[in-house]
């Protein structure tokens, strides 16, 4: 894939540090020192410039973009970064919100998916203290970028403790004597049907 991060902030250099194994990245961030960075540490190419301007998303290849991201600082200028990303046919445009006020603006400049910082925070914290017994849910190492998810519960010597998703549904369903389920559908074709295996 061919990815451009607008923002080399510390957002967008974890995003490139872990998207520059696999892919084409290009950073583009005014900071100079922030592009040696960049280009030094993860081999990623890293224009010096303002994302909000044409003529540099053109220099980083704009048109042959599949990802356009945008994390820069300010919503005004990831909301232009989005605005000029559709105008160039990128399908693909994430965008981090700082301000929900807006979220509307972003989906009418075409951003397929925005994700709100505090809001993500919030979410986790509140998580934690509603559901002590889940610890998380997590890539599993190795295989990060395969969604493979682990469920970690407490106590620590629970059946389910350290397993995939897909093996503490089983275990789960295994073990339920509810004949109702309320694991998600394309979690369990077996589960939808009430049997369990």
């Amino acid at each position: 894939m061919f990815i451009i991060i607008a923002g080399a902030g510390i957002v967008g250099r974890s995003m490139t540090k872990i998207l520059s194994e696999n892919h084409d990245v290009v950073v583009i961030d005014p900071d100079y020192d922030s592009c040696e960075k960049i280009s030094t540490k993860y081999g990623a190419v890293a224009i010096q410039g303002d994302a909000t301007k044409i003529a540099t998303l053109r220099d980083a290849g704009i048109e042959k973009c599949d990802y356009a991201i945008g994390v820069m600082g300010e919503d005004s200028k990831n909301l232009l970064f989005a605005l000029l990303s559709k105008d160039h046919g990128v399908n693909e445009i994430f965008v981090r919100m700082r301000d929900p006020e807006y979220r509307h603006a972003y989906q009418l400049a075409g951003a397929t998916n925005i994700g709100h910082m505090v809001a993500m925070m919030v979410n986790k914290f509140v998580l934690d203290i509603e559901n002590p017994d889940i610890r998380s849910v997590a890539p599993s190492a190795g295989e990060r970028r395969k969604s493979a998810l682990l469920l970690s519960v407490r106590p620590l010597q629970s059946q389910v403790c350290q397993s995939r998703i897909s093996q503490a549904a089983r275990s789960f369903l295994q073990t339920s004597s509810s004949p109702e389920c309320s694991i998600p559908k394309r979690m369990s074709s077996s589960c939808r049907e009430g049997r369990r295996s």
